[in-house]
C-alpha cells in the first residue's frame, strides 16, 4: 500500500526521533527531487526579488492595494479629515504601515 506524503512525513520524523514540527523544512525537502527545490526555490525568488527586507518600511509589489489605500487615507488626512474620523481599519493599515504615532506627521497630537 502506497503512502500519502502526509504519512511519509511522520514515518520519517518517527524515523528520527524528531518532534512534529522540528527540522520539517529538512525532512520536506529530504522528499522532493532536485527539480521540486528548484522549482520552489525559483518561485520565492521571483515572489521576494523586489521586496527590501533591510527596510523597515518595505515596499511590496503584490500589495499595490493596500499602497493605494495608504494614499487615499494619507490624502484625506492632508485635505484636513481628522484621524479621528478614519474607520479602525483604516487606522490599523496607518499603524501597521505608519508606526504607532502615525498621526504626528500630518499634524495631530493624538487621534
Amino acid at each position: 500500500m502506497k503512502q500519502s506524503v502526509r504519512e511519509r512525513l511522520k514515518q520519517k520524523v518517527r524515523d528520527k526521533g524528531q518532534h512534529v514540527n522540528e527540522d520539517l523544512y529538512q525532512v520536506a525537502s529530504a522528499m522532493m527531487s532536485p527539480e521540486q527545490i528548484k522549482r520552489y526555490k525559483d518561485m520565492g525568488d521571483e515572489m521576494y526579488a523586489d521586496v527590501d527586507f533591510d527596510s523597515s518600511n518595505p515596499h511590496l509589489p503584490h500589495n499595490d492595494n493596500i499602497n493605494e489605500c495608504i494614499a487615499y487615507i494619507k490624502e484625506g488626512l492632508k485635505s484636513g479629515l481628522h484621524p479621528s474620523s478614519l474607520s479602525s481599519e483604516e487606522i490599523s493599515v496607518m499603524e501597521t504601515y505608519g508606526g504607532e504615532r502615525w498621526f504626528e506627521e500630518f499634524g495631530f497630537a493624538s487621534l
